[in-house]
């Protein structure tokens, strides 16, 4: 369905007659685009694309892990941990979201059912969001790692950065709720019966305001606090360095 929309005008076929209110109109599509139609022009280079995501996706992020499993080294550092929290995400998009993705270019209608088609969006914005989550979080370890490193002794520890890893993922699953309802299993078609897997084309105002809600959670709030705990971290790095620099300059002076 996906591949055709520069194609695909959305036929609204009218029941009965010209007066009929917007409830007699019903979404079809074209059955023969639907089984015979492929443009390999077009479909080639997105699937040459997917699957060079898919294998390079699988193999570095699966790299991660085992690096923070097998070496102790590795897994002692809160960082790290941090950082094998985003290959996760990054696995739960390859591995569930991109197949389904790469065989909504190969269809016109959606196949996979109602279960398929939440899923798809649900763990697509799952993903996003504990990225972002896992990401504010680390820039929050850096900050006190950096700015505050006494205190970072005792809040920057392996033990806490699992307990926040956990609640990212917990918040990141009840964040992502709302796509389950902006995104709807829409049966289309006249003579023949069939369903699209897409936001609520009938109701505009319910998916701009679910794009607009992650718009907030995954873009404008995370960027707020990032930008907060990096600029300290570039503030006190700068100011190590100009003290460094005086003590350089000052010293050997005669007294």
């Amino acid at each position: 369905m996906a591949r055709r929309h520069s194609k695909m005008a959305v036929n609204l076929t009218l029941l009965n007659s010209t007066n009929a209110s917007s409830e007699d109109y019903v979404y079809d599509y074209d059955i023969d685009d639907a089984l015979y139609d492929f443009d390999w022009m077009e479909l080639g280079p997105s699937l040459c694309v997917y699957s060079i995501t898919f294998l390079a996706g699988i193999l570095g992020n699966l790299l991660i892990l085992v690096s923070v499993i097998r070496h102790t080294h590795v897994k002692s550092s809160p960082v790290n941990v941090f950082l094998a929290s985003l290959a996760t995400a990054d696995l739960m998009l390859i591995v569930i979201c991109l197949p389904l993705k790469v065989f909504k270019l190969f269809t016109y209608t959606w196949t996979l059912g109602l279960f398929n088609c939440k899923l798809l969006y649900f763990m697509q914005s799952v993903s996003a969001i504990g990225s972002v989550i896992n990401l504010t979080a680390l820039s929050f370890e850096r900050y006190y790692a950096i700015v505050h490193p006494l205190k970072s002794q005792y809040l920057c520890t392996i033990s806490k950065a699992k307990k926040t890893i956990l609640v990212a993922w917990i918040a990141a699953f009840f964040l992502a709720i709302p796509v389950l309802f902006a995104q709807i299993h829409l049966e289309v078609g006249v003579r023949y019966k069939a369903y699209w897997c897409v936001r609520d084309i009938d109701n505009p105002a319910k998916w701009r305001a679910q794009e607009l809600y992650l718009l907030l959670i995954i873009l404008v709030i995370p960027s707020v606090v990032m930008s907060f705990c990096y600029g300290k971290i570039i503030r006190e790095v700068c100011q190590v360095v100009r003290q460094r620099s005086n003590l350089t300059q000052n010293y050997g002076k005669p007294r």
